[in-house]
């Protein structure tokens, strides 16, 4: 039963997943924008997610918030959705060390949100790849290691960055 529920919950996901990105892509996603201070966002965004951290004894959640962050126009909820995404990545994919969020902003230009983490990283041939449609990066021998999502989360925080007339991209080493 507890296979059953689980697999029910990934489905439902996975459903719901391939319509906010239909709904992205034709132009038919509600937005409720709002003035949102980024130095209240933030944190309430990192403890919505720190849960998932929480058991994973040898990673650690970090924060850096730079000073004099900007209030933002956008939908806080679709801002949540980006960000649970980008540090669900980063804690699957991260066994030991840590995962880092920082935050900067110079007045006048762009805000910088960076997520950075101690996982194994990405070989160079798969980040050309990684905000294509149902992509998942390589996890070795795919019959021991089931793949781990959608492939479709990333592609929504580029649709939802987009909107806003923002940029999303990925380094690994």
């Amino acid at each position: 039963l507890n296979i059953i529920t689980k697999e029910g919950q990934r489905l439902t996901r996975l459903v719901n997943d391939v319509l906010d990105l239909n709904k992205i892509e034709d132009g038919r996603m509600e937005w409720h924008d709002q003035d949102i201070p980024l130095e209240t966002l933030i944190p309430m965004a990192v403890n919505a997610v720190s849960g998932m951290f929480a058991a994973k004894l040898k990673v650690r959640l970090v924060l850096e918030l730079g000073k004099d962050l900007p209030v933002v126009r956008m939908d806080p909820d679709k801002f949540m959705q980006v960000f649970s995404n980008l540090l669900n990545n980063a804690c699957k994919f991260t066994e030991q060390g840590e995962v880092v969020i920082s935050v900067d902003h110079e007045p006048g230009g762009p805000v910088r949100i960076k997520v950075r983490d101690t996982g194994k990283g990405m070989a160079p041939e798969e980040l050309g790849k990684i905000f294509d449609k149902f992509y998942q990066a390589s996890q070795g021998d795919t019959l021991m290691n089931k793949p781990r999502g959608s492939g479709l989360g990333l592609v929504i925080c580029k649709g939802i960055v987009e909107h806003y007339n923002g940029e999303i991209e990925v380094e690994s080493t």
